[in-house]
């Protein structure tokens, strides 16, 4: 969780290995912040081949944004396998059903 106030400086717990782990730089994710309308905003990007959701709200009562970034590395790791084995088999039986035809038709 982090709190960017009005002059773009960083909140946050120092101590979470968040930053560090991921790669990412506290302008990067000023960087996101795009709207200052009521309610809550989220974008997703990607930093070092890393897929993130950024998800944040201005308050406009203290002049600043709460913002929450999630990496979503594991949460698309299992999407994109179920992704590539529908495509395996897709590809399977329309070489099974391309042979199936070119054999089984009668030739004129």
């Amino acid at each position: 969780m982090f709190v960017v106030d009005g002059d773009g400086r960083f909140y946050y717990d120092a101590s979470s290995p968040f930053l560090n782990r991921t790669g990412l730089s506290t302008q990067q994710l000023a960087s996101r912040l795009e709207s200052r309308e009521p309610g809550v905003h989220s974008v997703t990007f990607t930093a070092g081949n890393r897929p993130f959701l950024c998800a944040y709200v201005y308050n406009e009562r203290i002049g600043a944004y709460l913002m929450r970034v999630a990496s979503l590395e594991n949460a698309l790791a299992a999407v994109n396998q179920t992704r590539n084995g529908m495509l395996a088999v897709i590809l399977g039986l329309f070489a099974v059903l391309s042979a199936a035809t070119y054999f089984c038709s009668p030739t004129f």
